[in-house]
């Protein structure tokens, strides 16, 4: 009995731990990450680093994806100019990101 209360506790604890979580898919989450990627700010920890290329390939693979849908949903897609920087474009993500404060809960791979 006592053991059937204990893991009944420790599920509660960990469902209340996750719930407290932060969302690391959030917009809010990743865009300390993605600023530092274009400022080209100094890496001081590894998981920073990889974090940073989790916002910029983030970014990269949705505009691939964007630039590849069929002819008949053309107005979904997106492409920019070949002369156009990937920088550029994380920039325009950033400036896009911090004008919709309210939508900063949101994952970035899915906001829009």
């Amino acid at each position: 009995m006592q053991a059937v209360v204990l893991g009944i506790a420790m599920g509660l604890t960990a469902g209340t731990l996750a719930l407290a979580q932060e969302d690391k898919d959030s917009a809010n989450y990743m865009l300390p990450y993605c600023r530092a990627a274009v400022n080209n700010e100094t890496v001081t920890r590894p998981v920073d680093a990889a974090m940073q290329g989790m916002c910029v390939g983030t970014i990269d693979a949705i505009g691939f994806m964007m630039s590849e849908f069929p002819p008949k949903e053309k107005e979904k897609s997106s492409c920019p100019s070949s002369k156009v920087k990937l920088e550029q474009i994380v920039r325009v993500v950033i400036t896009y990101i911090e004008a919709r404060p309210e939508r900063m809960h949101e994952n970035l791979q899915r906001s829009s």
